[in-house]
């Protein structure tokens, strides 16, 4: 009976080890992938976030089912890149680098947003 407790507490302690693991290391990449990929760069908030996602017409582009893109006309997008992709967060030209917390709960945004324009399609 020990030995099931012991094996239960400690299957336990490695799944929250691993769930903050995998936590860090996914914002880790955000700000890596942010930094390196956009050229000029901010460190923002959740509303930050949010009033510059309110203002974008946003479409799902295939192949990239989990990615939003701002609908706009071909020749501005040469000028201004407005974009959700990978885990670069990108408002005209600039991209957005959150904390942990905002970034988690800004993804829940775009995974909400992606399902409903899936949806419309």
């Amino acid at each position: 009976m020990e030995l099931a407790i012991y094996f239960i507490v400690g299957f336990v302690f490695m799944l929250l080890i691993c769930s903050i693991f995998d936590f860090i290391s996914t914002w880790q990449l955000h700000k890596y992938m942010v930094k390196t990929h956009c050229k000029h760069y901010r460190y923002g908030s959740f509303s930050d976030f949010i009033n510059e996602f309110n203002k974008v017409n946003w479409v799902v582009k295939f192949p990239f089912h989990n990615s939003l893109f701002e609908d706009i006309d071909p020749l501005t997008s040469l000028t201004s890149r407005t974009l959700i992709h990978l885990e670069v967060i990108e408002f005209n030209n600039v991209g957005l680098i959150l904390n942990p917390i905002d970034y988690y709960r800004a993804m829940t945004i775009v995974r909400i947003k992606i399902t409903n324009l899936m949806k419309e399609v």
